[in-house]
This record gives C-alpha cells, structure tokens and sequence, in this order.
C-alpha cells in the first residue's frame, strides 16, 4: 500500500490524485504489458510539499534489478511532466525488502 503525504492544501491533494496515476504506464520497459510499477507494489511512499515538490520512495523486485536506473529515471520524467510539479526526485529504498505478496493481482 502506497502512503501519500501531503499537507492539508487544496493543490496538494489535487497533485496527489495526479501523481500515481503519472506512474501507471512507461513505454519501452520491461515491465509486462497490463502491469505497473504501482501494481507491482514497487512505490513505497509519495510526499508532495506545498510548493509541488514531489519526493517518490520507490524499491525494485531485487537489490541489483539491472532496471534500476531506468525505473527511476523515467518515474522521475513521468512526475516532472506534471505541470504542478515543480521538482520531483525519486530515491531507490530496500526496507522493507521487496516480495511478490506485495503486487497487487489483476485479472485481465
């Protein structure tokens, strides 16, 4: 389960409803087809600040994934293309470990 926090302002909940959805879809990754990096269970906390700066604690499905870096990096293109993002960084974390009970399962 994902924690969200935002203070309680009006534009940070707006931008909270916009940015775990901007993390739903990457193209030309190796993510199945049908699956995220949100279903997967690999976003951990997301912290909006006033100012539209937006902080994503994300882990991967092992500690050396050869996807890290792309993973990131293309979460960290997905929230700045956000207009109400004014800032956006995503830091890779391993606590706790990741486990396949963490995804959720979809039915397609």
């Amino acid at each position: 389960m994902i924690r969200a926090h935002t203070p309680g302002c009006g534009r940070c909940a707006g931008l909270a409803s916009l940015v775990t959805p901007s993390l739903m879809h990457f193209e030309k990754s190796r993510i199945p087809r049908g699956t995220s990096i949100v279903n997967l269970g690999l976003i951990y906390d997301i912290s909006i600040s006033e100012d539209g700066f937006v902080i994503v604690e994300m882990t991967t499905t092992t500690r050396f994934c050869p996807a890290s870096g792309f993973l990131t990096e293309a979460a960290k293109i997905r929230l700045g293309a956000l207009e109400q993002v004014s800032k956006a960084q995503v830091r890779l974390v391993y606590n706790p470990p990741w486990s396949p009970d963490m995804a959720e399962l979809f039915s397609f």
